[in-house]
């Protein structure tokens, strides 16, 4: 069962991967290839990881792993091994195909993550960018959009999500409103619940207006969303995913980053309409959430958002974690009536990714 109607009701269960060995293959050589911009310190990342973890676990939030459910799938489903191993490879490969069957559920999973190379070629693209679970996938409700990454290098992080739930016995019965076979690009970290009925998710470099029409077909069709906000951010690296600009703290409350959004449009996307609003976000966010008013708690440090000062993330209304470097936009969110736990996250930050990205709620209240 999943249940995320909010980004911030007391968070109960969360979806997490620990950065591992697909770190390690990172080189200068492939890295900008692989999505990132400086070679992380693995045993410290893990280290960092560990200590999210057990803030997550000492707010009482049961934490599963994406391989652990990955590795009980195919457990329980000893009949999708092939399509799985077909699915994961960049070619054909008789010998590759042959080796992989021979291999426990343990040791394929294991090696869907860490990637696979064969004269000096990726026969199975290592997936660096697991650790954060926001993107692959977002729970949206009681579903799920199972999402078409921007880049083919981070395909398989979808794959692992669709075999999940899809067959997985704990979760094969969510409702799924969209899939990668879609074709159009989405991504977890540009898209927040809002409440049961809105949800607002950005327009940027990696997260098309098509696939959002796409998905508010469906969602419009098979769920409670009555609305939703899909706002212009821009098409940069610092901006890559709305949740790297905005991320909801308490009821009335948002940490922002306002520059990247002086000049947006925003597109309000009913099932019997869609309209372009020059209304400003606030004003937008007022009315959709029938709230008096709404604080934007701004982060007006370049280097902080850079650093991901924005991408908190909620463990109930107007209690977040968030990167411990960011001081300057931390003593706001306090000085605004939020209790904030901080991360000591050098190494994980270098990732471009912040607590929002590594997480995916399965469960809030």
């Amino acid at each position: 069962m999943v249940n995320v109607k909010s980004e911030i009701s007391t968070l109960k269960k969360v979806m997490l991967h620990i950065p591992n060995k697909e770190l390690e293959i990172l080189t200068k050589d492939n890295m900008n290839e692989l999505l990132f911009d400086e070679l992380l310190d693995v045993p410290q990342a893990k280290i960092e990881y560990n200590n999210f973890i057990n803030i997550l676990k000492d707010n009482d939030v049961e934490v599963v792993f994406i391989e652990d459910l990955m590795i009980e799938t195919l457990k329980h489903n000893k009949d999708i091994k092939n399509d799985f191993i077909n699915d994961i490879i960049n070619e054909s490969d008789e010998e590759v195909i042959a080796y992989l069957k021979g291999l426990s559920e343990e040791e394929l999973v294991e090696l869907s993550i860490k990637g696979l190379t064969k004269n000096e070629r990726f026969i199975i693209n290592p997936l660096p960018n697991l650790y954060f679970q926001r993107d692959p996938q977002m729970i949206i409700g009681n579903g799920i959009c199972i999402n078409h990454m921007s880049t083919s290098v981070r395909k398989n992080e979808s794959i692992l999500t669709k075999y999940i739930f899809k067959y997985h016995p704990d979760y094969k019965n969510t409702k799924i409103f969209y899939e990668p076979e879609n074709g159009f690009n989405i991504e977890g970290g540009d898209i927040l619940n809002l409440s049961s009925k809105v949800i607002l998710i950005g327009i940027s470099e990696r997260t098309s207006i098509e696939g959002i029409k796409s998905l508010a077909n469906h969602l419009f069709n098979e769920s409670e969303i009555e609305t939703i906000i899909a706002i212009e951010i821009p098409k940069k690296r610092a901006s890559m995913h709305l949740d790297t600009i905005i991320t909801q703290v308490d009821y009335d409350k948002f940490v922002i980053y306002t520059h990247d959004f002086e000049n947006s449009q925003t597109h309000i996307i009913t099932k019997d309409n869609e309209q372009l609003s020059n209304r400003p976000l606030k004003d937008t966010l007022i009315k959709y959430l029938n709230l008096n008013s709404i604080t934007f708690i701004s982060c007006e440090d370049e280097i902080e958002q850079w650093n991901d000062a924005v991408n908190t993330l909620a463990l109930k209304p107007g209690k977040v974690i968030a990167y411990k470097i960011n001081e300057k936009t931390n003593k706001l969110l306090r000085q605004n009536g939020i209790e904030v736990i901080e991360l000591e996250a050098k190494q994980l930050g270098m990732g471009r990714g912040g607590i929002h990205c590594m997480s995916q709620p399965l469960i809030r209240e």
